[in-house]
């Protein structure tokens, strides 16, 4: 009977510890699936956390995909701009949440391998620039804050836009004279360009030119029953043949003066092609040339003309007494006359020839090569130097300092 108690003890322990063994096994079970569950409401609830963070980044910084494919929830645009002024562009946030601008680019002198390091022209957006959906950025030329230092030339060329990435958000290529008045998207935002009205900050409209109403922004309009004469126009001209043309502009070079253009005393000094390479600051904000004066006279500038040509195509010829506020412009004696930041009067690319004319629009007085200047001031036959080069010193308004080493 001992034996017997023996083994019924010894198998009702057995079995009591084989309950023991399969409770642990159930609990391992159980806590394992109770892990699973758990980790993977927890990674549900981390990857919602992940997703809203990364999206909020994307939405900032990482903009690639969503601008390049126009896709994402913003899209930012290049949506209106001119050649002529103040070279204003305008950007457009065709999508539906804000975006964060900050160190993004705008140049006129991009290309597939754009380093930003040798691009001594482009606006670099500042921290915390934000552009809201649906509103506009305008963006003047200029040397403050939010200003672009280029300039958009009317023979045509491209504007890009790129993010702090260096990856191209935007780029348009135009022609030449698309941009004279306005060159927009039609309606905003869209991939359909065309001549618009100036309408910086607010919707664009197509252009109104030939409707026979003179309009904001235009001189004239070619369908008007009634134009302006040539002294009408201004008050330096005698007489001739005043004509609208069709970009709604006047055309004065049939109107003639008697402005006087003292061509024994004045020379074409010194001219600069983009002020970041030859402008000096607190002198300078655009393109300019300098005339001096060569005698101990006061001398007329009035009646001269400037031609501008790269190669041979002339792209502008303009009377000085033709542009508001040169209609009787002298230079003192000995003096140094500085024109800066009017296309009116100089709108050049990069070696671009510059002459100064004689009041018969014509006879050449002398020249000069963007970027370049007398080596001595008035003497045009002492040879010239460069003035937009390392070691080079430009000198609007004052007397040239021209090294030796760039003697041309």
């Amino acid at each position: 009977m001992k034996h017997m108690k023996s083994l019924i003890l010894i198998l009702v322990l057995s079995v009591f510890g084989g309950c023991d063994d399969d409770d642990s096994s159930n609990n391992s079970t159980n806590n394992t699936t109770n892990n699973t569950i758990n980790n993977t409401t927890n990674n549900t609830t981390n990857n919602t956390t992940n997703n809203t963070t990364n999206n909020t980044t994307n939405n900032t910084t990482n903009n690639t995909t969503n601008n390049t494919t126009n896709n994402g929830d913003f899209k930012i645009v290049i949506n209106e701009f001119t050649s002529a002024d103040d070279d204003t562009v305008e950007l457009y946030n065709a999508g539906t949440v804000s975006a964060d601008l900050s160190g993004w680019i705008l140049t006129d002198d991009s290309s597939e391998d754009y380093d930003p390091q040798l691009d001594d022209e482009k606006l670099v957006f500042p921290s915390d620039t934000v552009l809201a959906a649906g509103e506009y950025l305008t963006i003047i030329k200029g040397t403050e804050e939010l200003q672009h230092p280029f300039g958009i030339s009317s023979d045509g060329e491209t504007l890009s836009l790129f993010d702090g990435n260096l990856n191209l958000m935007d780029e348009v290529t135009f022609g030449v004279d698309e941009a004279v008045k306005s060159w927009c998207r039609l309606p905003d935002g869209s991939d359909t360009w065309g001549l618009c009205n100036r309408t910086f900050g607010y919707e664009n409209e197509e252009d109104s030119c030939g409707n026979g109403v003179v309009d904001d922004e235009e001189e004239c309009d070619y369908a008007a029953t009634e134009q302006m004469t040539c002294v009408e126009y201004n008050s330096s001209y005698s007489g001739g043949n005043l004509t609208c043309l069709s970009d709604c502009t006047y055309n004065v070079s049939e109107c003639t003066s008697e402005a006087v253009c003292d061509a024994a005393s004045l020379r074409l000094n010194e001219v600069c092609h983009k002020n970041s390479d030859c402008g000096v600051e607190g002198v300078t904000t655009g393109d300019w040339m300098e005339i001096y004066n060569t005698s101990s006279s006061e001398a007329s500038l009035a009646g001269c003309y400037i031609r501008i040509s790269d190669g041979d195509t002339v792209e502008m010829t303009v009377q000085f007494a033709s542009v508001s506020g040169y209609e009787n412009v002298v230079v003192e004696a000995g003096g140094y006359f500085l024109i800066d930041n009017n296309d009116a009067l100089f709108d050049a690319g990069n070696d671009h020839l510059i002459e100064l004319l004689d009041a018969d629009g014509t006879t050449v007085i002398n020249s000069l090569t963007t970027s370049e200047a007398l080596f001595s001031d008035g003497n045009e036959s002492g040879g010239t130097c460069t003035i937009d080069e390392d070691g080079d010193i430009p000198t609007p308004g004052s007397a040239n300092q021209c090294q030796i080493s760039g003697t041309k």
